[in-house]
Order: structure tokens, then sequence, then C-alpha cells
């Protein structure tokens, strides 16, 4: 009977043990058929509740999963069903089929939906329908909203009926319009119309404004029925580089708050302006009609100089600056210009901050006004030398406006004189000591030359024409008739300006001298200076006489604490003496000055004033009324010699 029971046992049994401490031949039938392995109790309860509880197992208890059925045909126990998943009656879990998933494999997964009981895979519609129709995921066909059409349900009916761009519709009107178009009914009108700015509008007027190309659409890609981007927008500068999709807010410091203006000043494009100053050559403006896209948008503005580099010859005597303003030019609005010398030792030499006609380094934007130019005065101070260079800084804009990225311009002033060589003169070649020149060549050359004989100075003024001689100083040697030993001192005489000397002290130091240069005219106020007293040295010519005109000049010096010397007599004295008040006159001879040219050797000192809005200014009434005396009519001097003096003797 015992031998019966065991054959009996292992006949029924698969190759599967399990070591039993009290019966080490225990045989058990397996928890699935085919399965071949052992009991790993160091697995975690919390993955596998039960698997580690070798005596439930060894004792025969088994687990029952969540909705679990069975066995069924395959002699197996399922979850819910067998289409659903198994289950592990060892740890109690269901392990889902495809498709289905939750502790009891009845929830199907999102790639699947529930049909009845059972999860079947979905059948995914094109383009998802549009976000404008349901989709059957059975057939894979979209169920389209009201007024939508079309496989993924993108087509309008209202468009197709009405206007491309109409959303809502009926039987006989369109209702609504996409963003940014007004509804007349039958079709949809683009808010551009009224201004490229104009984001939001109805039949009859635009009802509010938006920066184009940053707070808008634009900022994360146009679409295909917005319009073109007017000129002025697609050429504007910003002050960052932004990435597309860039979602930072510091991308957008550059954009504009656009606002509707009054009805007085628009359409604004009907009446944009672009005025040059110096065109008559005083300080008015001369204005053009401009084109720009603002019609009703706009606001104060952001101004910027024009180009961020120039370069003008030596000799061309003046360079333009452009300025140029945003937001269609609505109100009034001003910004301050300064200039910084980079070539040098920071002091501008070769250029004036202001042109002879003003004094102001402020420029007005009125109503309207969009661009605007002025003029620096470049001096040409005959010398050879490098490309000289100075920056154009923006700063202080008032009335509401704001600074563009482009404040800075950087002006390249391109050296044009030359170095010759003047011949030793074919006359007293014996007695001239380097007769050497560094001067320009020019025809009709204007010269002034002072000869000195035991202390007495004796000045000249002469024509050089370049057909007569090679060398100027035998014109004149032959002007002096006395018997000596003479020392002569050349000068070309160069128009164009004065010889202005800057000074840090208040008393014409020459230790404190900080600069020199050529100044196109006299007419300034101390808050441009660059020194705490000036001096200004050279040449005027009166204009000539006629038979109408016997009387010329009457100059005029604005200033306090001045000092005017006319061919070295002392003319007027204010230096220490505050009678004079702001303005001293004084009336040239009517007689002819000591040469045939009307040339007029003159030396003005200022010292600084109290007030910083005071102004320097050196006039005349040349053509009747007072005004700046201009640098057609003012010389400096470029020393013709090497040598400071040459000396030569007159013999009897």
């Amino acid at each position: 009977m015992r031998l019966f029971l065991v054959v009996s046992l292992f006949s029924s049994v698969q190759p599967y043990r399990i070591k039993d401490t009290e019966n080490e031949t225990l045989a058990m039938t397996p928890f699935e058929r085919g399965f071949v392995g052992r009991i790993d109790a160091k697995m975690p309860e919390a993955a596998n509740p039960g698997w580690n509880d070798v005596t439930s197992i060894s004792n025969g208890r088994l687990r029952h999963c969540p909705s679990m059925v069975g066995p069924l045909e395959d002699d197996k126990y399922h979850c819910t069903s067998a289409f659903n998943g198994y289950c592990d009656r060892r740890s109690g879990t269901c392990f889902c089929n495809e498709g289905y998933s939750g502790e009891a494999c009845k929830i199907c997964t999102v790639t699947h939906q529930m049909i009845g009981d059972l999860c079947y895979q979905k059948t995914l519609c094109p383009n998802d329908c549009s976000n404008a129709g349901e989709c059957n995921y059975l057939t894979g066909k979209c169920q389209c909203n009201e007024l939508r059409d079309g496989d993924d349900c993108s087509q309008f009916l209202c468009a197709a009926k009405f206007d491309v761009n109409c959303i809502q519709c009926n039987t006989d009107v369109c209702l609504k319009c996409i963003d940014g178009y007004s509804n007349f009914g039958t079709h949809c009108k683009p808010c551009t119309s009224f201004d490229p700015r104009c984001n939001l509008c109805d039949t009859q007027t635009c009802l509010s404004c938006i920066d184009l190309l940053l707070y808008s659409i634009r900022r994360s890609g146009g679409r295909a029925n917005d319009a073109i981007l007017p000129m002025d927008e697609m050429e504007r500068q910003l002050g960052k580089e932004i990435p597309f999709g860039n979602q930072d807010s510091d991308a957008f410091d550059d954009a504009e708050v656009y606002k509707l203006a009054d009805e007085e000043v628009i359409p604004l494009d009907r009446a944009a302006l672009s005025c040059d100053q110096g065109l008559n050559n005083d300080s008015s403006f001369t204005c053009r009609r401009v084109i720009i896209s603002n019609k009703v948008c706009g606001n104060k503005g952001v101004i910027s100089l024009s180009s961020p580099e120039y370069s003008v010859e030596e000799n061309q005597g003046h360079v333009r600056i452009s300025l140029k303003r945003s937001g269609g030019g609505v109100g009034v609005v001003s910004v301050m210009y300064t200039i910084e010398d980079l070539s040098t030792d920071g002091f501008v030499r070769d250029v004036s901050s202001t042109a002879l006609y003003t004094t102001s380094q402020r420029i007005t934007f009125n109503i309207h006004e969009i661009e605007k130019s002025f003029i620096l005065p470049i001096h040409n101070d005959m010398l050879k030398e490098n490309t000289e260079t100075f920056a154009i800084h923006l700063q202080d804009p008032r009335g509401g406006a704001q600074l563009g990225t482009q404040r800075t311009s950087y002006v390249h002033i391109l050296d044009d004189d030359s170095l010759s060589e003047c011949e030793n003169s074919s006359f007293y070649e014996s007695t001239l000591i380097g007769a050497k020149c560094e001067r320009t060549r020019s025809q009709n050359a204007l010269f002034s030359a002072v000869a000195t004989r035991d202390g007495d100075n004796k000045r000249f003024h002469l024509k050089y024409e370049e057909d007569r001689a090679k060398d100027p100083v035998p014109l004149f040697l032959t002007a002096l008739n006395e018997v000596g030993v003479y020392k002569i001192r050349v000068h070309q005489l160069a128009k164009g300006g004065l010889l202005g000397s800057y000074y840090s002290d208040s008393m014409l130091s020459l230790h404190e001298k900080r600069m020199e240069r050529i100044d196109e005219a006299v007419n300034l106020t101390w808050a441009q200076s660059i020194g705490s007293s000036m001096r200004w040295h050279g040449f005027f010519k009166r204009p000539e006489f006629n038979s109408n005109n016997t009387v010329c000049c009457s100059l005029q010096v604005e200033g306090e604490s001045v000092r005017l010397w006319i061919d070295r007599f002392l003319v007027i004295d204010s230096w220490h003496d505050s009678t004079f008040g702001k303005s001293a006159f004084y009336e040239l001879d009517n007689s002819s000055s000591p040469d045939n040219f009307e040339l007029f050797e003159i030396t003005l000192e200022v010292r600084q004033s109290n007030d910083p809005t005071s102004h320097i200014r050196l006039l005349w009434n040349a053509t009747g009324e007072m005004e700046v005396i201009r640098s057609k009519f003012l010389y400096f001097q470029v020393r013709v010699y090497s040598t400071v003096h040459l000396q030569f003797v007159i013999l009897d």
C-alpha cells in the first residue's frame, strides 16, 4: 500500500520541488503548468505580497486576485475575464493584457477605448479634428462642429460662404471674424486698414493699438493672413537678439506702447516731416514731407542716431548728423547730444560742438517731425596728421521720448593735407638761412610776415601768386627799404576760423594750456567751454566797400571779462571792469587797413563767467544786422618755415 501511494504521487507531479525542513521529499502541485524555479525568500514584500510566505505556500494556501475568475478552459485564473489579464495566485496580483490597466484590469489605456466591456485600440483622426470636432476612434473619422467641414474640420463653412476670415455665421450674415478683423456682415475687414499697428477695431475706427514686433502674434510666428510688415518696422533696431519663441521678459525691453493719437494730429502719415538745419546758413530748419506707416497709432517716440559711423574729409568744413524718431511724431520731445574725442587726449580739436549760428546742443522734435539733422563744423588746420575720431552721444531725452539702441556714433576726420618743401630763394642766397617750408601749395595764397630790426617790428600782408615766384620771402624783402639786419617770421593765412587756445585757470597761464584748435567762429556758452579762460587769435578780412557802403564795420563782443586787440591795439578791456556789462562795441576805422587786402589782426581773450548760460560771441554788422562773423572772413596762421626766424641783411 505504501509503495502504491508513492508511485501515484510521482506519476502526477511535475518536476518542481520545495525543500522542507520537516519533510524533505514533500511534493506539491505547481501553481502554473510548465513553471520551473525556486522561491526567493529575499524578494521585497511590497512588490510581491505573500511571496516570501514559504509556510503558507508550503501548506498549499493560495491568494485571490481582484475580480478573479476561473479556472477557465486553459486551467488558469484570470482578472475580470480572459481578455483583461491573468491572475498570479501566489501573489494575488493581476497582470493586464495590452490595452488594459488598473488593479483588476478593468480600465482602458490611453491608446484604447472601451466598447461594451472590452478595450479596443483607437484609430486616430487627422489633425485631431483641428480642435473643432469629435474624433470617432473606432472609425478614425471626425464629427465636426457646426460651421466646420473637411476631413480634419479645418474648413470654415462661413469662410466659403462669406469671407475666409469669418469664423461664425448664420445663413444670412457673418457673425464673427478672427482677431484683428472687423465684421461688416458679408465680409471681414482687417484692422490694419486703419493703421498697421491696430489690433482691435469696429466698422468705423481703430479701437486699440499694439507693437507689431514684440507684443503681437508675430513673436511666435506670423499667421498666413497677417499683413506684411511696413518698411519702418522691418528696419527697426532692437537692443537684444530675440530667438524664436523666446519667453524671457527682458527680451521685450524695446517694445513700444502705442496709443490712439489725438484727432487733431491724425492722420499721422500725411503730415510727417524730415527737417535739416543749416541749409540757409542759420539756425532754422528746412522741412520736407516723408512717408511713414503710422496713421492713427503713435507714441512720443524712441530717438536714435541714423548711422553708427560717419567719415568726412577735413576740408569739407562740416559733417551732417541725422537723428530719427519713431512713434509717428506725436507730441514735442527733445534730446541732448555731446561729443567726445577718441584720438588724442580727450579734447576735441578739429570739431566744434555746434554750428556758428547756434550754441544749443539740444535737438527738439516738434509735432509730426520724425527726422532731424544738424551740422558739426570740421576745422581744417592745414597740418599733416593722422585720421582723427570723435564720438557723438545722445542723452537726456525729454517730453516722454526714450533713447534707442543706436545712441552713439563715431565720426572719422580724414586728413587732406600734404607736406612740401620750398626751394631756396634765388634772391639773397648768401643771406637766407634754412629756407625750407612746410605749406600747402595754393594759388593766390595770403601770407603774413613780421620783420624785426633792432627790436622794432614791421608787419606785412602779401598775396603770393604761384606763377610769380616759388617762395614768398622775396616779396617781403622788396617791401623793406631800410638798411639793417632783419629777422623775419612768415606764416601762410588759411581761411576757415581762428586759433583757439583753452586754459585750465582764469589767467591764461602758459603752463595751464589744455589744448589748441581751429574754431570756425566764436560762438558758444560757458556750459560748452572746455576751460576757465580762452584766447582766439588770427585775422579777419573786412568785406569789400562799395559806393553805397563806406563804413564797415562795428564789432560787438558778448561776454563778461573780455579783452579785444585789433592790429595789436587794445580796443576793449573789461577784464577787471564789469561796467561794460555783457556786451561791448568797437567801431573799425573807416580808413583802409595797412595793406591792400583789408586784413586785420585780432586777438580776443575771455575768462569764465559765473553764469553757465552766458554767451561768448564775436559779431559784426557787415550785412546791416549784428551777426556772428563767419568762417569765410576769418584766417588762422600756418607757419611756413621750419625755422622760427629767417635772418637776412639789407645792404645799402
